[in-house]
């Protein structure tokens, strides 16, 4: 597919432009703007699919959907299957998105070649501001130039993980400190697979012990890692930001010992859940217990769900919550929508097309 890309063109054009220019009476100029390449009235350019930015060196994919017509030199039903697929890719996909909330005296610079902007319009009062472009050179497409994945040797999968501390005061912009790497490629990470407090959440047992649960797996980089097993740790809230403070679950006590696989520094902890994806976990007060959402197998469109009383506890078996009929990942639980418990809110990640979905269920 890369080496398809890679050897395409596409037809931009921006008549609206014009359009919109005539409406308010301020023709476009249409002598040399810049660039004796960017001249006349048509607004029409021809561009490589996939382009090299020129300071980075990197290749990225270069289609929007308000410029972009059609791809050259391939058939219209191609071009119609192509385009939208990869306006999806661009604009549906959240991992690639930065959201940016103006404020008075606000700047925000980015890099055309190799960013989209685009206005969300959730306001009504009227809003002014100054906009400046630079000149920038011709599109090309460096055959030998390498994706920003490639060049950063990254490969998408988790490595390691730290903990992020952000505190908000009620006012202004939240503060956020970040640790640096805790857990490596070589021991469960804490946090893939979810965290909460044990004293916040409404149980009505005795054990308020005041911790922070997190529940993690093995990194990507560890075979098996996927459908990992998981495994429990805790730490006190004062402490998150502390490494040598976690304690790790090992059989029915709590160590300050790292687990290291394969050997586990000579002993075999106990998995709190088997072969289960990355989720996130939420207590529910309508059955008074622990819920653990995950995404089923590959393919099968399905939102699991495992149940505990404890966040250390061995849990459930999976039931299947959502049947879906496309690949699912990434189920985050939403519990303060309902503190009754009655119906359960999360959000997933959905791919092909890539995008957030939100989904409600009840409980009978």
């Amino acid at each position: 597919m890369r080496e398809f890309l890679e050897g395409l063109i596409a037809t931009h054009k921006a008549k609206f432009f014009l359009e919109e220019a005539e409406c308010l009476g301020n023709p476009l100029r249409d002598g040399v703007r810049g660039s004796p390449l960017n001249c006349g009235k048509a607004l029409e350019a021809v561009h490589p699919v996939i382009r090299t930015n020129p300071i980075t060196g990197w290749k990225s994919v270069f289609v929007n959907k308000g410029f972009t017509k059609h791809i050259n030199r391939v058939t219209k039903d191609k071009s119609d299957l192509l385009l939208p697929y990869l306006f999806n890719l661009i604009t549906q996909n959240h991992d690639a998105q930065v959201r940016f909330k103006w404020r008075k005296n606000d700047l925000a610079i980015w890099d055309n070649r190799s960013t989209w902007h685009c206005t969300i319009y959730n306001y009504e009062a009227a809003r002014a501001g100054d906009r400046v472009c630079s000149l920038g050179e011709a599109l090309f497409l460096d055959s030998s130039s390498s994706s920003r994945k490639e060049a950063l040797n990254i490969d998408g999968n988790i490595v390691g993980a730290g903990v992020a501390t952000i505190t908000y005061s009620g006012s202004g912009s939240p503060t956020c400190v970040i640790t640096p790497q805790f857990w490596g490629a070589t021991e469960p990470i804490g946090g893939t697979h979810g965290a909460i407090t044990y004293s916040l959440i409404g149980w009505k047992g005795t054990n308020l012990d005041g911790y922070i649960y997190i529940l993690g797996s093995l990194s990507s980089q560890t075979t098996g890692s996927n459908y990992s097993n998981v495994f429990a740790a805790r730490v006190a809230p004062g402490s998150i930001g502390t490494l040598s403070d976690y304690q790790y679950l090992s059989g029915s006590a709590y160590t300050p010992t790292r687990l290291t696989y394969p050997v586990y520094n000579g002993y075999a902890p106990a998995a709190v859940m088997q072969q289960v994806q990355a989720g996130s976990i939420v207590y529910n007060n309508y059955y008074n217990l622990y819920i653990y959402l995950s995404p089923g197998p590959a393919l099968s469109g399905q939102i699991l769900a495992s149940t505990s009383q404890v966040p250390s506890d061995p849990w459930s078996n999976t039931v299947v919550l959502y049947q879906g009929n496309t690949i699912l990942y990434a189920p985050i639980a939403q519990g303060y929508f309902d503190t009754s418990g009655r119906t359960l809110t999360f959000d997933m990640s959905i791919f092909n097309p890539i995008y957030l979905q939100t989904v409600k269920v009840t409980f009978k």
